[in-house]
């Protein structure tokens, strides 16, 4: 009798061969989303098999059903579809970035297929199949590794074996995980089985790397490419896991941790893994940045006003605190280009918000933000923080390579004024192109007045004063975007506008120092152009009708207008208009606006080039003559005279009169 029940009491002491005891069908999968008691009734039913060992999140949260997948929609429809119909291919490619869902639909496929209520595209999860697939112990699943397992060898292997029937299911399942490791002999092995595979095998290829592989062997497959997940679909799924966990985590704590994670549901929650375990069941935006060494986002977005303010000291000290705090800075400058190029989509097509890889709760700041930069601006962001995240990669002291792009980016002075004569060349290349379509009335006028002027002869008569041919100021207008035109607001008070203009930088400087940083960099592509009552006139060329319009919203209107009311003492209202572009618009750059004389008049509208009629002896010439024919600069009788000759030119002409200026000395260079 004691050998008879020896066995027994044997079997039920604890030790290895309990422990390898099989779990019963009906406990043996709460492979996620269980509760700690539902784990640890588990482990009553069960006492050899220890299930409270911690699984990690991305492990415990791997979808189970085809219905469970985040993203992916098409690949999902596709097999779905597939197992359903009875239409499964042979041989199927998964292409795509890591943690995307490659191997976890190749395992869901063959869970469907082997279900035993299948094929089916809604696997049970209750019959055996479903629960040794999920479990990894499938013998008709073969997972293989082509990085470790990449020679001929092996293939022949894989060609000696799929002769034999499937064991438990109805198909032989071979996932092939990395497949462009693959040497060439072995993807040529590889090739005859694909040419013609038994009835019961399904072979599945998962890869990063697909313009690696012979283009033979992707032509016998079913080729589906998975697309990185968008920041709102891992906000949404990292906010329910961290429900379903009792973890609280703040929004922005998300956000960030979706665009760490760069697309992929894997690496994001094994962020947020992370992060619980470092912040004790609560996840903050600061636990994120201490646990994975990433700047927050407020950081990137700091740097980007202060590249619209071009605040470069600001930008530095930005670059010192971000080091100091122990981040990587080759990250952050690779977060700020990523953060750039959404603002220039954003730009370039704003209406392709799928385009941008931002939550929607921050795609409203970037949408202000990127009203704050130009396009061209943007690109040349874009590329100086490129080279700078690049160079990091192998400079000795990173710091230094990014702040040297900053420094190129905001240059000071010499870059303000490249702005400046960058955009008169620019409004005046445009000007050109409206005259050569229709020469305007001034001048042809103007041209026919000088070679008119060089062909009278010395003896004739004095034209009269009062019988000159002027040309009225308005005749060289063109017409603006949608063929209106803008006429020149009236000066007004000249006195309040010189005030206003004098003042300017430091209304600009005040906006700046209340943190309107947009307004400011809206504000600064205009310049106080009339005042009229108590409402000053700020115009904006035709080029920047955005800047315009966004200047005449309220928000951005009452702003400018606080800030007027306190720099001058007065209340003072604002209204953005836009230029014609016939008169002589000042420069942006030039912020205390044009002087008295220099191509407008303190209390009237713009003055056009126009040549005299040529007395006996003079020649004409902008702003006067003398008596010996040459011009001379007006108020200023010592002035160099000027040759009319070397001015008649057409280029030189249409400059005058599209800056409504005048010529008070040419320079020679040593080559002249």
């Amino acid at each position: 009798m004691h050998g008879v029940f020896s066995r027994p009491i044997a079997a039920e002491q604890p030790g290895p061969k309990v422990r390898a005891a099989r779990v019963p069908a009906s406990t043996a999968v709460p492979h996620r989303k269980e509760s700690p008691a539902a784990w640890a009734n588990v482990e009553r039913r069960c006492p050899g098999v220890s299930v409270l060992a911690y699984l990690s999140l991305y492990r415990k949260w791997r979808p189970q059903t085809f219905d469970d997948v985040v993203g992916q929609e098409h690949v999902v429809r596709t097999l779905k579809n597939a197992l359903d119909a009875r239409r499964v291919a042979h041989a199927y490619m998964f292409a795509g970035p890591r943690g995307t869902g490659k191997t976890t639909l190749a395992r869901l496929l063959a869970k469907g297929l082997n279900c035993e209520k299948g094929p089916t595209g809604s696997p049970c999860n209750q019959c055996a199949n479903c629960i040794r697939i999920a479990q990894g112990s499938s013998v008709d699943v073969i997972e293989i590794d082509g990085a470790s397992n990449r020679g001929i060898d092996e293939i022949r292997d894989v060609r000696e074996r799929v002769k034999f029937a499937p064991a438990e299911g109805e198909y032989k399942v071979y996932i092939i995980d990395e497949v462009h490791m693959l040497t060439t002999e072995a993807f040529n092995a590889l090739l005859k089985v694909l040419e013609e595979p038994p009835r019961h095998v399904v072979f599945v290829f998962a890869t990063t790397e697909p313009h690696r592989i012979p283009a033979t062997i992707v032509s016998r497959c079913q080729k589906f490419d998975f697309r990185p997940l968008a920041p709102d679909e891992i906000v949404s799924h990292l906010r329910k896991v961290a429900e379903h966990e009792g973890v609280s985590v703040e929004a922005e704590a998300l956000e960030l941790l979706a665009r760490h994670a760069g697309g992929g549901m894997r690496d994001a929650l094994s962020y947020l893994d992370q992060c619980i375990a470092f912040g004790q069941g609560s996840v903050t935006q600061a636990v994120v940045a201490q646990a994975l060494g990433v700047v927050e986002s407020q950081r990137i977005e700091e740097l980007a006003e202060s590249l619209a303010a071009e605040d470069l000291g600001r930008c530095l000290l930005l670059v010192k605190e971000v080091a100091d705090a122990g981040r990587d800075l080759r990250q952050f400058a690779a977060d700020a280009v990523r953060y750039f190029r959404d603002l220039l989509v954003l730009t370039a097509a704003p209406g392709s918000d799928r385009l941008v890889y931002l939550p929607a709760g921050a795609r409203a700041r970037a949408r202000e933000m990127a009203g704050c930069f130009s396009l061209s601006r943007l690109v040349e962001i874009i590329e100086a923080l490129g080279r700078a995240e690049s160079d990091m990669r192998w400079a000795s002291t990173p710091q230094l390579s990014l702040e040297l792009a900053l420094i190129q980016l905001l240059r000071g002075e010499a870059r303000g004024e490249w702005q400046a004569l960058a955009r008169r060349v620019e409004a005046l290349e445009r000007r050109l192109e409206t005259l050569g379509a229709a020469p305007p009335a001034s001048l042809s006028a103007a041209g026919d007045g000088a070679r008119e002027a060089r062909e009278q002869p010395e003896a004739q008569g004095e034209v009269p004063a009062g019988k000159e041919e002027a040309i009225p100021a308005g005749a060289a207008a063109a017409p603006g975007p949608g063929g209106e035109v803008s006429p020149e607001p009236a000066v007004g008070d000249p006195q309040l506008l010189a005030l206003v203009r004098s003042q300017w930088p430091r209304v600009l400087e005040q906006l700046r120092a209340a943190r309107f940083v947009q307004q400011e960099a809206f504000l600064r592509e205009g310049v106080p152009a009339a005042v009229q009552g108590d409402t000053v006139i700020v115009a904006f060329s035709p080029s920047h009708r955005f800047h315009q319009a966004n200047m005449e919203k309220d928000k951005n209107r009452q702003a400018v207008e606080k800030v007027m009311s306190q720099v001058f003492g007065r209340p003072l209202k604002m209204r953005a208009v836009l230029s014609s572009g016939s008169g002589p618009f000042p420069s942006p750059a030039d912020s205390g606006g044009p002087r008295d004389g220099e191509g407008r008049s303190p209390a009237g509208p713009p003055r056009s080039v126009t040549p005299e009629r040529a007395r006996p002896g003079a020649s004409p010439a902008p702003g006067g003559g003398d008596e010996d024919g040459r011009a001379a600069v007006p108020g200023e009788p010592g002035g160099e005279p000027i040759d009319p000759a070397e001015i008649d030119e057409p280029i030189v002409r249409a400059a005058l009169n599209l800056f409504g200026g005048r010529i008070t000395r040419i320079e020679r260079t040593e080559a002249e």
